[in-house]
């Protein structure tokens, strides 16, 4: 196993402890798929210009479940 030199550790660390919060007015469930697409990604993986794309598709996706889960709930014929 290589070892990692002390500027490559340094990097790893700050990937992993640097994460984005959600910005403030997103609802819960898309702050709770913002946390689960960052989690999933290095702190550095997201450029700023691309924040409000985020966002965007966390809103969509938490409004999706809320559409399919009163579809499913009301069956139609």
């Amino acid at each position: 196993m290589s070892r990692l030199t002390p500027t490559a550790l340094a990097a790893q660390a700050w990937r992993t402890s640097t994460k984005l919060k959600p910005p403030r007015g997103m609802s819960p469930a898309a702050r709770a798929v913002w946390r689960r697409i960052v989690d999933d990604r290095p702190g550095d993986w997201f450029r700023a210009s691309n924040l409000h794309l985020l966002e965007q598709l966390c809103e969509t996706v938490a409004a999706q479940r809320v559409v399919l889960a009163r579809l499913q709930a009301t069956p139609m014929d």
